[in-house]
């Protein structure tokens, strides 16, 4: 991977010509001028930061008809990858017959390097939006020649683990983690700072470590540990930070991006969530700086992040039998469901999406052959946290209804309806992620929808498909560990639905 010089960002159409784009969504206007369809723009990350792989193959396979050719920094044995390994971009790494060959010559980069890069271009959003100088400030945080540079060994941690996902290198696995101990040294001494524990830096490596641990390859649950012991440190740097962390729009982001790791461990633990929490989002909504984002149409004008932390509470509440009356949680249910369509309603013209019809649209990444096109993936994203959140107030609303004496009929079956299409639109909606780093938002969504029983079996398979891709591209093993975790409970539904189908006949 390299570092390329800022390339055009007009569509295809006006760079032949040579003419000023004014990069229009979803065509721009001299295309619409010319009564042509506008081709489109491309992904600036996948310019910016290139893989070279495919190129330096056939560069090595020129020069060796014989040899194998494999990713590494050093030299290593190419039985330390998988033979035929697929690349990114539709490439393989060949393997010869003589596995006992090696590159006696390392390449230009080392893993560290190798692995910010894969670090920047496939976890570091840099698509545009309002907040591309966040990207920059991580850019730069990481390129710092300081002393205890936390963040700059926990970025290369992450991307060498990622990369040896996407690779099937272990050796490059053992670097990353070994990067990941000496970060974790790193973060303890920078914890045992007053000033530098509550800095940007120490924040945002504090989610980097959470990060790392869901691109483990062991199981899941095995890392869900660690993976909590570092939202807790988290909650507690974010307490100590303040308000005052709400005085710039880096400090908000990273409220922001952290919140969302709070709100999932409390459903998935079904704990209360922290007062630490609560209160950094009042400051936040009531601050100068989420206005400002609302008049901008940055940030939506109801706050689904409080409509969030009640579902979590009621999630700790139904399992802690605090609330166990049906009438009682068919009320909160309601109440939330309501909410949640009264901040749809509230949304501005400029949050507004479109379905689109994608005429001979490949199955794998176009649902039923349709794509949504959003203003940008920041209001993307927010559109499916709040499907997700829907979606699963539905299920609630499903399951106090099936446990209730007397079920409401009509309200089972519009929760049904609606489980049903939010899951249809998550689906649509993933190809506007499509080669974004933003796509690794997608997967909760995903997850919840590839478990929802209630779907139809193309919804499901859909789901579990975009997780592998997700797992396989991004080198997130968590997505993969989903999938197959959707797949064993739907497996198990049809062959529960076949022996009573079986049964029914043999009596």
């Amino acid at each position: 991977m390299v570092f390329c010089r800022p390339p055009s960002k007009g569509c295809e159409r006006c760079r032949k010509r040579k003419v000023k784009c004014d990069e229009g969504r979803p065509g721009c206007a001299n295309c619409a001028k010319l009564k042509q369809n506008c081709p489109g723009y491309r992904n600036l990350d996948e310019l910016r930061i290139r893989d070279e792989s495919d190129r330096v193959a056939r560069k090595h396979r020129r020069q060796e008809d014989n040899s194998s050719m494999v990713w590494t920094p050093q030299q290593v044995s190419v039985q330390s990858l998988r033979s035929d390994t697929r690349v990114p971009g539709g490439g393989f790494f060949p393997a010869s017959i003589e596995s006992s060959i090696t590159i006696t010559y390392p390449l230009s980069q080392s893993s560290n390097e190798l692995g910010a890069n894969f670090f920047f271009a496939k976890y570091s959003p840099n698509d545009g939006t309002s907040f591309s100088n966040y990207h920059a400030w991580l850019v730069k945080s990481y390129l710092e020649q300081r002393p205890n540079n936390v963040l700059g060994k926990v970025i290369e941690a992450v991307g060498m683990a990622g990369l040896s996902n996407v690779f099937h290198a272990p050796h490059v696995k053992s670097q990353a983690r070994a990067q990941y101990s000496a970060a974790l040294i790193s973060m303890q001494q920078a914890l045992n700072d007053p000033a530098q524990a509550v800095s940007d830096s120490t924040f945002m490596a504090l989610m980097l470590f959470a990060f790392f641990e869901v691109r483990q390859d062991t199981i899941h649950q095995d890392r869900y540990p660690h993976w909590a012991a570092h939202i807790r440190a988290g909650t507690a740097v974010l307490e100590l930070r303040g308000k005052e962390q709400f005085s710039s729009e880096r400090g908000a982001l990273l409220y922001v991006q952290f919140r969302s790791y709070v709100l999932l461990a409390c459903m998935q633990e079904h704990i209360a969530v922290p007062n630490a929490l609560v209160k950094a989002t009042f400051s936040f909504q009531t601050g100068a700086l989420r206005q400002y984002w609302q008049r901008a149409n940055i940030a939506s004008p109801g706050s689904i992040t409080e409509i969030c932390i009640r579902v979590a509470n009621l999630c700790a509440a139904l399992r802690s039998q605090e609330v166990t009356d049906p009438r009682a949680i068919r009320a909160i249910t309601q109440e939330i469901d309501a909410d949640l369509e009264t901040w749809r309603a509230g949304l501005p013209p400029s949050w507004a999406y479109t379905t689109v019809d994608v005429p001979y649209a490949a199955h794998d990444t176009f649902f039923h052959g349709k794509t949504h096109v959003y203003a940008n993936l920041w209001n993307a994203e927010a559109w499916n946290y709040w499907r997700a959140v829907r979606m699963f107030i539905k299920q609630l609303i499903l399951q106090n209804e099936v446990r209730s004496t007397k079920p409401d009929d009509a309200l089972m079956a519009l929760a049904l309806s609606t489980i049903r299409q939010l899951s249809i639109d998550i689906c649509i909606s993933t190809n506007s992620f499509k080669d974004s780093p933003r796509i690794l938002s997608l997967m909760h969504s995903l997850f919840l929808v590839a478990l929802e029983e209630r779907n139809e079996l193309s919804v499901i398979s859909f789901a579990v498909e975009q997780l592998r891709r997700i797992s396989a591209t991004m080198g997130v093993r968590q997505a993969n560990f989903m999938a197959d975790t959707a797949l064993k409970r739907s497996q198990a539904i049809l062959r529960r639905v076949d022996s009573s189908f079986t049964a029914d006949i043999d009596a």
